[in-house]
């Protein structure tokens, strides 16, 4: 899981494959689970991950910072993506709203 510590910010990316640039929504991430010191990252939100934080909180990305989303990770073979898991994301924020009203 990743924790988001900031709204990010549009950046210019242009994909090795298509060579067309597009703008892509970077947020800044924390890991919890990392052994080291937690350090704010920059995740890039590729389009069914950007949509999945949509359908889950809505779209002010604002209103994303410090959810943890839990994640999964996919490969093509040549490159690798990191992926909102909507399941597993939205049953921990039913569990945690559950132990907030007990």
């Amino acid at each position: 899981s990743v924790n988001i510590v900031n709204p990010g910010q549009f950046e210019k990316y242009t994909p090795k494959e298509t060579g067309v640039e597009v703008d892509k929504l970077c947020v800044g991430i924390s890991i919890p689970e990392a052994h080291t010191k937690e350090t704010p990252t920059k995740w890039t939100l590729n389009n069914t991950s950007l949509n999945s934080l949509i359908d889950l909180y809505g779209d002010e990305s604002a209103t994303w910072v410090g959810k943890t989303i839990e994640i999964s990770t996919m490969s093509t073979g040549k490159l690798d993506y990191i992926i909102v898991d909507k399941f597993r994301t939205a049953k921990a924020n039913k569990q945690q709203q559950q132990q907030i009203q007990n």
